[in-house]
């Protein structure tokens, strides 16, 4: 190999590394993201999944071409200028698909930085009373402790919680539960999408799995129409989702003892579904 192959060679490996970062910085982003873009349309969102997943393939296969060509440098293989050549191709190739998904997911961003905008504009803000911040732990607080709430009714979903976590000298308990363990139930549609999006987060931030292991349980997972999102998102690691799974798919969900789970629903749906 010429000097100045080598040299190309270490500005690509370069290239290559600094390309990684920015994928994985940009997935991370894209599926925060999907907190605020449930009116996005499905098939758009389906795409940009399948092509961060596409982009993380073709992340992997650069690596390994980049290491075939520096394996063949090391050992002065006698087909080096044709691997390089030949490897250099594919690269090039990966790395397109790698930079289309970075350009598609800037203009997903633009929309859901739009759509947040839009839902500050239109909040509320509301000060905390202290005059009524704490007073004896009222019974439904402590009847419902360790339990997911998935409400219809109310159009809510309240995160399991304990009684320490509610210890706030300047809040009263509802409002830390209104704070900090209620979400509203539109977050967790589309559903198919919000299980993707908990899953990685459960995976990648809680549980610090890489990045290609989350988006592949997160992958297999969204389409597990049986499994409701915010289940998801109450559970504290993945042994703990791996156990309501296994009690799901033997029909035993009352087995499941990591935290209690209670769905409410109008009376009218319920007759429904009788």
């Amino acid at each position: 190999m010429t000097n100045f192959s080598r040299d190309e060679l270490n500005s690509i490996i370069h290239i290559q590394q600094n390309l990684m970062k920015i994928l994985f910085c940009t997935i991370k982003k894209m599926i925060d993201s999907l907190d605020i873009t449930s009116s996005y349309h499905s098939n758009t969102l389906l795409d940009l999944l399948n092509k961060s997943k596409n982009s993380l393939k073709a992340c992997n296969e650069n690596m390994n071409l980049i290491n075939d060509i520096i394996s063949c440098y090391n050992n002065s293989s006698e087909n080096l200028l044709t691997i390089y050549e030949t490897n250099i191709i594919k690269i090039n190739n990966n790395t397109i698909i790698i930079e289309d998904y970075i350009y598609d997911s800037i203009n997903f961003f633009d929309l859901s930085i739009q759509s947040k905008i839009s839902n500050i504009n239109n909040t509320s803000i509301s000060l905390n009373n202290p005059e009524n911040a704490k007073s004896d732990i009222p019974d439904f607080i402590k009847t419902r402790k360790n339990t997911l709430i998935i409400s219809e009714t109310t159009g809510n979903i309240i995160l399991p919680y304990s009684i320490n976590d509610l210890k706030n000298k300047n809040k009263s308990y509802e409002q830390i539960i209104d704070e900090f363990y209620t979400l509203p139930i539109d977050s967790f549609k589309p559903a198919f999408i919000a299980r993707f999006r908990e899953t990685f987060k459960l995976a990648h931030y809680k549980e610090k799995k890489s990045v290609i292991f989350s988006i592949n349980l997160a992958t297999e997972l969204m389409f597990n129409y049986n499994l409701h999102p915010a289940i998801i998102t109450a559970c504290k690691n993945l042994d703990e989702l791996d156990i309501y799974l296994d009690c799901l798919e033997n029909n035993e969900t009352e087995k499941f003892k990591c935290f209690n789970i209670i769905f409410e629903v109008p009376p009218i749906l319920s007759q429904k579904k009788l």
